[in-house]
């Protein structure tokens, strides 16, 4: 039987409130009970900051192996993806490849778990299963990506992908969708993905609006990508792209909607997402700073309301998972947001996106969102949140 127990800290950050100084939190095995003042922190203590696990809501961990990221920073888009697909290859043909992939996972959510995060947002690729999403220390919200240009080819496609999610549904509770992009994915399978989990109530995350690349290619059916595929035979004179406005239409209609990256969407299509409260973006901040793209709306954006959610991306265009590297950067790039709203974005906000603000993303009653301790090289006498996003870090360890 779970015993009540305390932990103090001199501040915690439950972030659905403000910083609490002299913290007691009170839990129940993993679950909190209260968040509260306390005379009982030390001297000793006068070094941490906890607060609620924080949220990655978008990455890839296939890649967590990689030691550098994939291609040339600041370079072409549409290469750097023609240089992911030749990565897959190599590794297709090595006879240890699933055993590799399952690793590489393995490897990158014990990252994400030593980094402070509690919850990801995962996209997975075919074969989909793997056991390392099976993890006792951080949540994994998987989403299996689909890809299939060809319409003839969306019945078989969509088929295979049901197949997988029917059966790992069986062992995770939560698993949602990803049609990966609209240079990757066809109109016909796009609609059959986003009816399908509408039917399930699933998360579904794609990426939009990623790049210049993407856009040419979705507007004028020209440009690198259309190369890209031309020299893979799958842009034929017939088929049909679905552009952006096409591909949040759908993503409204689901119950978790996640617009992965939205570098380059118009003004147009934001006051569109602002409309709807169960679609979110997810800015990932560094890997946005490798391609180059223009400033991320996200002025913009947070002005209409929109949610902002924070992801590491992967390690193919990331140096590491780091959740607060990617909220210290935003806070380096957007000085106007208030450390406190930064902090949100890698916590409840993600959590919301994902459609597990029930238990992760804040310090509530009920909740079990995980206790992260960071300390400082020294003590924080006054706003923590400063500290989180611009202080040296000695270490962050979990103390529930």
């Amino acid at each position: 039987m779970n015993q009540q127990r305390e932990i103090l800290a001199a501040w915690a950050l439950p972030i659905s409130g403000p910083p609490v100084k002299n913290a007691v939190i009170r839990l129940i095995g993993h679950t909190i009970l209260e968040v509260g003042h306390s005379t009982k922190v030390s001297q000793a203590d006068q070094n941490v900051v906890v607060l609620p696990g924080l949220v990655n809501a978008h990455t890839h961990l296939e890649f967590s192996d990689l030691a550098t990221p994939i291609g040339r920073s600041r370079g072409s888009f549409a290469q750097w993806v023609t240089e992911v697909i030749q990565y897959r290859l190599l590794q297709d043909k090595l006879a240890d490849r699933q055993q590799r992939k399952d690793s590489a996972i393995d490897q990158g959510i014990s990252e994400s778990f030593a980094h402070g995060v509690k919850l990801i947002g995962e996209i997975a690729t075919r074969p989909w299963n793997s056991p390392a999403y099976h993890n006792d220390n951080v949540k994994i919200l998987v989403q299996l990506e689909q890809l299939g240009f060809a319409a003839n080819q969306a019945e078989e496609r969509f088929a295979e992908i049901e197949a997988a999610r029917t059966k790992m549904t069986k062992v995770l509770k939560d698993v949602g969708l990803s049609p990966h992009a609209p240079y990757s994915v066809s109109p016909q399978l796009l609609a059959k993905m986003m009816n399908s989990a509408v039917e399930t109530d699933s998360v579904v995350s794609m990426h939009l609006a990623e790049s210049k690349d993407e856009m040419q290619f979705v507007e004028t059916r020209s440009g690198p990508f259309a190369e890209l595929l031309q020299r893979l035979n799958l842009l034929g004179p017939d088929w049909h792209v679905a552009n952006i406005d096409f591909c949040l239409r759908q993503l409204c209609e689901c119950w978790r909607g996640l617009v992965i990256h939205a570098n380059y969407l118009s003004e147009r299509q934001m006051d569109f997402l602002a409309s709807f409260k169960n679609l979110s973006v997810v800015y990932c901040p560094r890997t946005h700073d490798y391609f180059g793209h223009r400033e991320f709306p996200l002025t913009g954006l947070i002005e209409r309301g929109i949610r902002i959610a924070v992801g590491t991306d992967s390690r193919a265009s990331n140096p590491d998972l780091d959740l607060l590297e990617e909220l210290r950067t935003i806070r380096r790039v957007f000085k106007h947001l208030s450390h406190g709203e930064i902090l949100q974005l890698g916590t409840s906000a993600g959590a919301q996106a994902l459609g597990l603000d029930d238990n992760y993303g804040s310090f509530e009653a009920g909740k079990s969102p995980g206790v992260l301790a960071v300390e400082f090289f020294e003590p924080v006498h006054e706003d923590p949140e400063s500290a989180l996003l611009t202080k040296p870090i000695k270490r962050r360890f979990w103390l529930d």
